[in-house]
């Protein structure tokens, strides 16, 4: 089954959190995500993200505002991040190892309403604790498993990002609904997932390209396997996620490609889609990824694809 979005419809007019709650409705018993042996069904994710979204308004959290998320790589994640934008707010995702003046930047450019924290990260964050939520105390939560009754346009802000400046100085990217839904729905039938794909998301929630891993397999009914900060540093445990999940698709730098082919990437079990973003691919190493892969796809500077 190819990947079809809701009615068939211009994916400029959805919303993110929309959208996977259409897929969860078609998916509900199926594997969602996967991080270190935790799991969670497409069901049991999004309930969770209704709980934690119905709690931020309880807060007075809503439209308009923007929450910070600084949590560890775990299921409460995704949770955190859906929760977001199912209340009407923005994320600003936040990765709690960056240096202590990118962080302050970041929460002084753009004055969160809360930040959501967890037990691991929390004290990272002190200066702010007057606005910190630990969504570790979730089972203080209101209960419920229905979707929010919350009006979010496609115009509305989804999530804010932050890149290298001309000047050296991070400057945020704002994206809505609307253009992140585009550019999932647009992704997806390019690469043609579906239900039973599997990927390894690698990349740092504070990046852009991020979005791609974080929400696109939850679209379609794919499963994502979130790998954990001590892994993505680590070549041979990224290369043992793969084996042992038998990942489909997966999103690199070039850097970290060529470093994987050094570790023996082609012993891993070959991918349908080899994903390139965050650097200009040079045309030798598309060649060598070749053999790892069905399809190699370079979606730095434009969806160029390349197979055998």
């Amino acid at each position: 089954m190819s990947f079809n979005q809701p009615n068939g419809t211009s994916a400029l007019g959805f919303c993110v959190h929309s959208l996977v709650e259409h897929a969860a409705i078609r998916f509900y018993d199926k594997i969602a995500l996967i991080c270190a042996n935790k799991s969670l069904t497409f069901g049991a994710l999004n309930c969770l993200s209704n709980q934690l979204a119905l709690a931020l308004v309880d807060q007075g959290i809503g439209h308009g505002q923007i929450v910070a998320v600084a949590l560890e790589r775990s299921p409460g994640l995704i949770v955190a991040l859906l929760a977001v934008l199912k209340a009407g707010a923005a994320y600003l995702p936040l990765d709690p190892v960056l240096p202590n003046q990118h962080l302050r930047h970041m929460l002084r450019d753009t004055s969160p309403s809360c930040v959501l924290v967890d037990s691991t990260s929390k004290d990272a964050f002190t200066p702010w604790r007057s606005i910190c939520f630990n969504i570790d105390d979730m089972h203080n939560m209101p209960t419920g498993a229905r979707n929010p009754n919350i009006n979010v346009q496609a115009t509305d802000l989804a999530y804010i990002t932050y890149s290298s400046g001309p000047t050296g100085r991070s400057q945020s990217v704002q994206v809505t609904h609307g253009a992140v839904s585009h550019i999932l729905c647009s992704t997806l039938r390019k690469l043609g997932c579906n239900e039973t794909d599997r990927l390894l998301a690698i990349t740092t929630v504070c990046s852009g390209i991020a979005v791609l891993e974080l929400f696109s397999p939850l679209l379609c009914g794919a499963s994502i396997v979130l790998a954990r900060t001590e892994d993505i540093t680590t070549p041979k445990a990224l290369l043992g996620l793969m084996r042992q999940y038998r990942i489909t698709t997966m999103q690199a730098t070039p850097t970290i490609w060529q470093i994987l082919l050094n570790q023996r990437l082609r012993e891993a079990p070959r991918l349908t889609n080899l994903i390139c973003n965050g650097g200009k691919l040079p045309p030798k190493l598309a060649q060598n990824l070749l053999s790892c892969a069905d399809s190699v796809w370079n979606l730095y500077e434009t969806a160029i694809r390349w197979s055998l």
